[in-house]
């Protein structure tokens, strides 16, 4: 997939400093699009649901990075939220998991979820952004 042609990407993590960090490594891989960063899973998805509500379906996929072990609502408790939606609506997504876990069953748990393309390691790197967007 071309990179610019991302209508926009959304980071969930509940550190700030890792998705300031995330979006300078976005830009700097020369993404021009929005990016718009949550601290919740509960926040992201809530959005999600607006988005989906309320905008006709983009040309291409949201892409949204999201991180595992956070407080509260996890990265799985998301991914199970964004399974409520219907095939519709979360074909307009792809999630790539973003995470510090080296647990090797959260590799194999996040296979069941087909709206899951990639599985990768922090910190995010231009040269793991560009393989993230091959993948789409």
């Amino acid at each position: 997939m071309e990179l610019n042609s991302l209508p926009a990407i959304f980071l969930i993590d509940e550190e700030e400093i890792v998705n300031m960090i995330n979006k300078t490594v976005i830009r700097r891989s020369g993404f021009k699009g929005e990016i718009k960063d949550f601290q919740s899973g509960q926040d992201a998805f809530d959005f999600i649901q607006k988005v989906v509500a309320q905008n006709e379906p983009p040309p291409q996929p949201y892409l949204i990075l999201l991180d595992l072990n956070m407080p509260g609502f996890s990265g799985w408790d998301f991914l199970n939220k964004f399974l409520s939606l219907s095939e519709k609506h979360r074909k307009q997504f792809k999630i790539s998991i973003l995470t510090s876990s080296v647990n090797p069953e959260d590799v194999t748990k996040s296979t069941q979820f087909k709206d899951v393309v990639q599985f990768s390691f922090k910190p995010l790197t231009k040269e793991s952004f560009l393989k993230i967007i091959e993948v789409l």
